[in-house]
């Protein structure tokens, strides 16, 4: 009987011991056991436990975005889909929201972000053009595996944005898009001015991954002088008077 009561003693101590290890798991021990899985995404420099953590940098694709925050629910732990609300600073750009890891994938859940206009420049291949404001939205929904990005839903809105040019610069207040996956799996959305300036832009997107095409329509809203002047030797003029123009590239290219 008392061999007995040691014994219980001795597992609930054990049982006892393992639980505070597991409630202070360090974060590296953690990736070290998941690393395999979360791929593409990587880590480098881990601080705290893998409940609440933090990673010096975060790598997804190739593209380094910045330190990570994280905060694990031991619930969804249990349940089998292991959920982190995740804060993603870096230099230049902030994102936050909820990932999910379901079977080989990362789930993303409103995901909000905020990323300067300058970092999408690369994509315009081989034009002179520089681009100024501020870019955020939400990422309503996405799913992130080795094969890209799938069942895509979200808006953006370019703020205060500037089209600069060696002739001159096109001022828009703001400039709006929405975008979600096709049934052919590519990524389609529309933008769009909000009326305020004297540009009007009507356009429309479509990434293939890893390539993108984009077209718009410009006009010079109420006949503005300026704007109609600047629109010379832009594109192709249209019958009406509007202007078309049209891009396309690599979406390997925007650091």
């Amino acid at each position: 009987m008392r061999k007995s009561r040691i014994f219980v003693l001795v597992l609930l101590l054990v049982l006892l011991g393992g639980g505070i290890y597991l409630w202070r798991l360090p974060a590296e021990v953690g990736y070290r056991l998941i690393a395999a899985r979360i791929a593409p995404a990587s880590l480098s420099g881990l601080h705290g436990t893998v409940w609440d953590g933090h990673a010096d940098g975060l790598s997804v694709l190739g593209n380094d975005l910045g330190a990570l925050d994280w905060h694990l629910s031991k619930g969804s732990l249990l349940a089998g889909k292991p959920l982190f609300d995740l804060r993603i600073a870096g230099s230049d750009l902030e994102l936050a929201g909820a990932v999910e890891r379901r079977e080989g994938s990362l789930r993303v859940q409103d995901l909000r972000f905020t990323v300067p206009a300058q970092r999408l420049q690369g994509l315009l291949e081989n034009a002179d053009i520089s681009l100024r404001g501020s870019m955020s939205g939400t990422l309503a929904t996405a799913t992130l595996s080795r094969a890209g990005l799938a069942d895509v839903r979200g808006d953006a809105l370019w703020r205060d944005a500037v089209i600069a040019t060696p002739r001159a610069e096109i001022h828009l207040s703001g400039l709006s898009a929405g975008f979600s996956t096709q049934s052919d799996g590519s990524i389609a959305g529309t933008f769009k001015d909000d009326g305020s300036s004297a540009l009007a832009v009507d356009g429309n997107f479509v990434l293939r991954q890893p390539n993108y095409e984009a077209q718009a329509t410009l006009r010079a809203r109420n006949a503005d002088a300026e704007v109609e002047q600047l629109l010379l030797g832009i594109g192709e003029r249209q019958a009406d008077g509007s202007t078309r123009v049209q891009a396309q590239g690599s979406l390997l290219r925007m650091h």
